[in-house]
């Protein structure tokens, strides 16, 4: 087991990390738990030499992180994702969060700042992840560079993406869907191109953060 230097409390974390889940109705291992505890001491270390994050609190960070990356969860299950294309991962939301709550997943994380790329791949190292693969370009050049990578599922969580949503199409396999996390629900205006939306689903996040919505996208 690692040691992180923190000035944060583990066990009020853990705490967090528990009560949270538990508001979105979703309960975590022993193990979900171990992982995202520690996964929240590396970002809070690692924040203060590079910026991952502008969230300041660790309920913040809890909420409108990691909790708001898990909710969707199930419903990759129902909509049997067998891998996924996380855009723009920043700090590894929601792909890694993600990750941990379905751990078999082969998971691939765009993320063109080679900082924030390093950081993941050391996460990626020490919290032992699997079938995890970093990309430290964007996704222009990943359509030139790798049109064979092919998925179920593609997200996007902290960029807006309707600008590369025509990118995303070759990435997809047939049935694969976009899921999108956004503060609110998509304008009838918003044009999709040649996706269409399926669902949207609201939820509130923990704490006292808001509302927020999860677009789902298909072609």
């Amino acid at each position: 087991m690692f040691h992180v230097e923190h000035n944060v409390c583990d066990h009020h974390i853990s705490l967090l990390l528990k009560e949270g889940a538990q508001f979105v109705d979703c309960t975590l291992s022993d193990e979900q738990l171990s992982l995202f505890t520690n996964y929240f001491l590396l970002l809070w270390e690692w924040n203060k030499k590079i910026n991952l994050t502008g969230l300041k609190s660790p309920e913040e960070i809890v909420a409108c992180l990691f909790i708001d990356s898990i909710v969707p969860y199930r419903i990759f299950v129902e909509d049997q994702v067998d891998s996924i294309l996380d855009i723009g991962s920043g700090a590894g939301f929601p792909g890694l969060a993600l990750k941990i709550m379905l751990p078999h997943l082969p998971l691939t994380l765009l993320e063109p700042h080679l900082k924030k790329a390093a950081f993941l791949d050391y996460l990626i190292g020490t919290l032992g992840f699997q079938f995890v693969t970093v990309i430290p370009k964007r996704i222009e050049q990943l359509a030139k560079e790798s049109p064979f990578l092919s998925v179920t599922a593609v997200t996007f969580k902290a960029i807006s993406p309707f600008s590369i949503l025509p990118l995303t199409a070759s990435f997809l396999k047939d049935g694969g869907k976009c899921y999108l996390w956004r503060a609110k629900p998509l304008s009838e205006h918003q044009h999709l191109g040649a996706f269409r939306l399926e669902q949207e689903i609201q939820y509130a996040l923990p704490f006292g953060y808001g509302m927020r919505t999860l677009s789902i996208l298909r072609l």
